[in-house]
């Protein structure tokens, strides 16, 4: 059976939003990858009920085994996101162009990710508020399209406010059981002419070095630049700069 196959495509994922996601429980090649979902956006370390904080949604490659924030997570969990794309946008002085990015010669893209577990009693919390809240039905699923950077100003708002971000979050199914930061390392080729960082971009082969491998050096090198997977681009239209727009529209070429 295919990898969340039960679930409906998206094809606008902002920060807060649940996505599929696969991990190596203790790096055993013995053990069979775990299915699980988690949210787009580890809380940062300085972040305090009084001080509202963005959460952070990507990790630097060149830091990821030295910054305090990433380190321990880099070494002990990470995980594998699946998308068909993301988007990425063109700054031209007083506007941006969307375009929508895949991998060539692949139907997809597996996403590397670190991640920070949610702890039994914060799960307790966020089902219990999820219980609170009137909500509509929508799917969490493996993402047609990804929205990577920060959306373009349009005239509804950009990124949804924090509590908007929350609400967004607790409308989603099914449960999560973390969050988690998209790894990111220097563009190359044709997306360095619109965008100077780009998703680390794995195959199936590198995938499963990235979930299963302790060699800090093997990993280094998934991360350069030169490994990322040759890639397609096309300009597409102003629905994906809002997140309320979720349709097929966002990923037709303009």
């Amino acid at each position: 059976m295919p990898l969340f196959s039960s679930f409906e495509p998206r094809w606008n994922v902002s920060p807060t939003a649940i996505l599929g996601a696969v991990f190596a429980p203790n790096f055993n090649p013995d053990a069979a990858l775990q299915q699980t979902h988690l949210r787009w956006g580890i809380k940062a370390p300085w972040a305090t009920p009084d001080k509202s904080v963005r959460p952070l949604i990507n990790a630097r490659s060149e830091t990821l085994f030295s910054k305090p924030t990433f380190r321990d997570l880099a070494k002990t969990h990470r995980a594998i996101v699946p998308v068909t794309g993301f988007y990425e946008w063109e700054r031209l002085e007083n506007q941006r162009i969307p375009y929508y990015v895949q991998v060539r010669e692949l139907p997809a893209m597996l996403l590397a990710t670190v991640f920070q577990p949610l702890t039994d009693a914060e799960i307790e919390a966020e089902n219990k508020a999820k219980a609170s809240v009137k909500t509509k039905k929508t799917s969490a699923s493996p993402q047609m399209g990804f929205a990577f950077d920060e959306p373009a100003e349009s005239s509804e708002p950009a990124e949804p406010s924090s509590e908007t971000a929350t609400e967004n979050a607790l409308n989603l199914t099914p449960n999560f059981t973390g969050d988690f930061a998209v790894v990111t390392t220097q563009a190359t080729g044709e997306l360095a002419a619109i965008h100077h960082r780009a998703p680390v971009m794995l195959n199936i082969e590198q995938a499963i070095r990235w979930l299963y491998t302790e060699d800090l050096a093997e990993l280094e090198a998934l991360m350069r630049p030169e490994a990322i997977m040759p890639v397609r681009m096309s300009a597409v239209g102003d629905a994906v700069n809002s997140s309320r727009n979720d349709g097929p529209e966002c990923v037709e070429a303009v």
